[in-house]
């Protein structure tokens, strides 16, 4: 079972809502600055990118290594509090936490949950 938790924002009339699923995030992790564009996230990938230069240009093998470890490691580990946070900055407010097997069975449940209410 995971956690999932579903943002709305209560500013657009179609209430089209976010599932962000919590723990470790493979992809994050694998593709982080990919995965903050695919987000819109550009804060996250200015400051990635300007980090990755940095670390370049000094030219210290070992610094670059650990670099990369704690770029892989903190994307996985935090991609669902980045998100949380960028939503809350844009008008998103948490409606639902949901315990379910996936993402689609959080979504469901959501569903049926909204409709009762």
């Amino acid at each position: 079972m995971n956690i999932y938790a579903i943002y709305i924002n209560s500013t657009q009339k179609n209430n089209n809502f976010i599932v962000i699923a919590e723990g470790f995030s493979w992809i994050a992790a694998l593709l982080s600055i990919f995965w903050a564009l695919y987000h819109k996230m550009w804060l996250i990938v200015a400051i990635a990118v300007i980090a990755n230069i940095i670390v370049t240009a000094i030219n210290i093998e070992e610094l670059k290594f650990i670099f990369k470890i704690v770029l892989i490691l903190g994307f996985g580990f935090f991609a669902s509090d980045i998100r949380e946070n960028y939503l809350k900055r844009n008008n998103y407010r948490l409606e639902d936490i949901i315990i379910a097997n996936s993402r689609i069975e959080a979504e469901l449940k959501f569903l049926k949950r909204s409709m009762l209410a």
